[in-house]
């Protein structure tokens, strides 16, 4: 849908995804000090669900984007193994993710594009035992250019240096701390 002569749009999807026999990684057994998974097909899955998003062009120059998704994926069949997964959520899938980017874009003077991303909770096994938490990471991004073809550009990925589990079976994994780069860009022009 556009509104206000364009300067607004958003979209929408609703949807459902069943797959049948998926692999996974099974917990075959569970020991204080170790635990033992196997990938075998896990039967079925449902994963319906929808997903939003909003553009909105303040001025020529500047923009915000916005999406949620929500999709409450679960195991739905698990027949030759370990019936007690059904009704759980499917491993390292999060119910809820929302993002947002803001743009300005000035070739004059410079670029600036900053981008977030919060994920809600998800497990990182199929028996829901090991919950990794929620978290905000702060992408940001700047670039000019100098001349032909060629940009300077600097980025700080996860700016405020948050800590967030990417896997917690059995030690906690954690995610990228703050790192930055930067650099030119070069761009060939085709003859």
């Amino acid at each position: 849908m556009n509104a206000f002569n364009h300067r607004l749009e958003t979209r929408g999807t609703f949807f459902i995804n069943e797959i049948i026999d998926p692999v996974a990684n099974v917990t075959l057994s569970t020991t204080p000090t170790l635990i033992t998974r196997q990938r075998e097909n896990l039967g079925r899955t449902r994963n319906p669900g929808f997903e939003i998003d909003a553009t909105a062009r303040f001025t020529s120059e500047f923009s915000l984007s916005v999406g949620y998704q929500y999709v409450d994926a679960i195991v739905t069949s698990f027949p030759n193994a370990t019936p007690s997964l059904v009704g759980l959520w499917v491993a390292q899938v999060p119910h809820n993710v929302l993002t947002f980017q803001g743009r300005y874009i000035s070739p004059r003077r410079i670029n600036v594009s900053v981008n977030g991303r919060m994920v809600g909770k998800q497990y990182d096994d199929d028996q829901n035992m090991f919950p990794l938490g929620r978290f905000f990471v702060l992408d940001a991004m700047a670039w000019r250019s100098i001349g032909a073809g060629v940009e300077l550009f600097t980025a700080v990925e996860n700016l405020f240096n948050v800590k967030y589990a990417t896997a917690a079976t059995p030690v906690t994994q954690l995610g990228l701390p703050i790192a930055a780069r930067f650099g030119l860009r070069f761009e060939f022009r085709k003859r």
